[in-house]
Formats: structure tokens, C-alpha cells, sequence
């Protein structure tokens, strides 16, 4: 008998436990709801950012939005909002693309949420990105430059260094020989750029485009916008060349010619001498760093014809000039 009332207490003592305890989560509960049941919106989800120029572009997804008519976007710890208005389309899932503007140039944490009509809101999404500007600009360079030409024909060629990942077009404006300005584009994958009839006593000047992400595995931008370098005037290497150039004297002999010149610089210097021979063209190549210097051009056709003389420094720029000479 003591056993079935000892029973007894402990069943009555559980189950006043259980009352007790499920009014204490009820209050727990009430104090959630005291303002009334939450409601949820959908949220926006698979977030990607692609920065700009003190701009970036959020992309995303939402997917069975009935109720929803508009996207917050939130940052500097809620101090700044922009607000998108949605409309759903016929399709379950839609993309979207939310563009902030006018940012300082610097790194984002931003906070992305839906809301609909009644201020519902959907959990919010984080995701940062990075704004640039002129900080960031200021930093590029020209695409390098290998190597510089200047043929007889007035043509120049610049041949750039490999560009990187992040490097895109250049641009290379000069002057032609009647004095309009010239401007041409060089790929991100293009190693030249040819400038005919181009006024060599006139700057040449270029600058680069460059993003600050690189392409995807597929090759889309992950950039909105390219940055510019500032332009650069390009020093031809006018001071070794011409004073040789210019000292270049013709004797000419029977079947050919003596080319006397100077080079006061006693630079290291490749010599290629072109020319005419069996009514074809033909070349020779003299190396050479002394002051004085001659070499003769034979055999060549009789009578009047033009020697072309191209001068290749150790950097591999060159410079040529066309003779007029008469051999015998």
C-alpha cells in the first residue's frame, strides 16, 4: 500500500512539472509574439559582387517572391540604404542586379534583405564587395615596352611586354607626317602596333586599361569597369641613332660602295646594309663599336639605286634610313 501511494506522488510530481515547465515556454513564447507573429519574406540568395569605379553591382537570385515588392541593400553598419523596387516575373526564380553608386572608394559589408507591402522582411544576406577609384588608378602603369623601330618608309612599330591578366587594351596616339593625330588600339593578346607615315619629331604617347579582378573561368568580367593609366610620352632612341645617321658618307666603286660614318659613342652596334643585286634584293651585316668605321657594299647593280642602312642597338631598336647611291 505505502508503494502505490508513493507512486502516486511521484506521477502527481511529473506531471505538475510538465504544467509548470510548458507555462514558463508559453510566457518565453508570448514575449516573442507580443507584437504580433513574424513574418517572413524570401530572401535573395547566391550573391556574387563585381566591383567598379566607385560603384559595385550585386548580383543574385530570389525565387517564388509573390508577396515581395522590394530589395534593401544596406551597408556602412545600416547608416546607408539603397532600395530596389521587384516585380515578379512568370518565372519561379528571377535574377537580379543591384547597382550602388557613389561610394567611397574602399571594401563593403553589405546586408541584402527582401520586404514586401506590409514591411515583412526576409532574413538578410551578407556579402562584401570593394569600391575603386583614383587611389587605386593611380597605381597603374603603361603597359611596358619592349622594343622600338623606325623604318625608311616613315613606319615606326612599338612591340609591348606580355600583358597580364588584369591588363586590357592600350592606346597609342601619335602624329602622321600631315599633321593629324593618330589614335590606335593594341589588344590585351597583341604584341605591336604599326604607326605609318608617322611624324617621328612629334611625341608618341600611349596608356593602358586595366580592371582590378580578372576574368572568371569562362572569361566574363568580374570587374564593371576599366581604369585608365595616365598617358605616357615615349622617348624614341633618336640620341644613338641619328648622329650615326647623319655622318653616313657614300664613295662610290666599281661594282659598289664604301659607307664611312662615326660613332663618337663607340656604342655596340649591328650595321644591316640592303640593297639591290641581279635586280633583287640582297643585305649584308657589319657589327661595330668603333668611333670611325667603313664597310663597302659589293657586289650591287650598276647605276642609281637606294641603300637602305638599318641601325640595331643591343636593346633590339632599330633605326633606318634610305641613301640614294650610284655604283659604278
Amino acid at each position: 500500500m505505502k508503494k502505490i501511494k508513493k507512486y502516486i506522488v511521484l506521477n502527481l510530481l511529473v506531471v505538475l512539472g510538465i504544467v509548470f515547465s510548458c507555462q514558463d515556454m508559453n510566457d518565453v513564447h508570448q514575449d516573442y509574439i507580443k507584437d504580433g507573429e513574424i513574418k517572413y519574406t524570401n530572401k535573395v540568395d547566391s550573391l556574387n559582387t563585381f566591383p567598379g569605379k566607385e560603384r559595385v553591382l550585386i548580383s543574385g537570385f530570389i525565387s517564388g517572391a509573390f508577396n515581395v515588392d522590394e530589395i534593401v541593400v544596406t551597408w556602412n553598419e545600416g547608416a546607408e540604404m539603397q532600395l530596389f523596387p521587384y516585380s515578379k516575373s512568370t518565372n519561379d526564380t528571377d535574377a537580379l542586379e543591384l547597382q550602388i553608386d557613389g561610394l567611397e572608394e574602399k571594401s563593403y559589408q553589405f546586408k541584402i534583405y527582401s520586404k514586401d507591402a506590409e514591411g515583412n522582411k526576409s532574413v538578410p544576406v551578407t556579402i562584401f564587395g570593394t569600391a575603386y577609384g583614383e587611389t587605386y588608378r593611380l597605381t597603374l602603369e603603361s603597359r611596358a615596352i619592349n622594343t622600338f623601330t623606325y623604318d625608311h618608309d616613315f613606319s615606326s612599330t612599338l612591340n609591348f611586354k606580355p600583358s597580364s591578366d588584369l591588363t586590357r587594351n592600350t592606346e597609342v596616339k601619335y602624329l602622321n607626317l600631315s599633321g593629324e593625330e593618330i589614335v590606335k588600339t593594341v589588344l590585351p593578346d597583341e604584341s605591336a602596333v604599326v604607326m605609318e607615315q608617322i611624324d617621328i619629331d612629334q611625341p608618341i604617347r600611349w596608356r593602358t586599361f586595366y580592371v582590378p579582378t580578372p576574368m572568371d573561368e569562362e572569361g566574363n568580367e568580374t570587374a564593371i569597369d576599366e581604369f585608365d593609366s595616365n598617358w605616357e610620352t615615349f622617348t624614341t632612341p633618336a640620341d644613338t641613332f641619328k648622329p650615326i645617321l647623319d655622318s653616313f658618307s657614300m664613295q662610290s666603286l666599281s661594282g659598289g660602295v664604301t659607307a664611312s660614318w662615326e660613332n663618337n659613342g663607340n656604342q655596340e652596334i649591328e650595321f644591316n646594309f640592303q640593297y639591290i643585286l641581279g635586280g633583287g634584293s640582297a643585305s649584308k651585316v657589319k657589327n661595330s663599336s668603333a668611333s670611325t668605321d667603313s664597310y663597302t657594299v659589293s657586289p650591287m647593280d650598276s647605276g642609281e639605286q637606294v641603300l637602305v642602312i638599318k641601325l640595331i642597338n643591343v636593346y633590339g631598336d632599330s633605326w633606318a634610313r634610305a641613301y640614294t647611291v650610284n655604283p659604278i
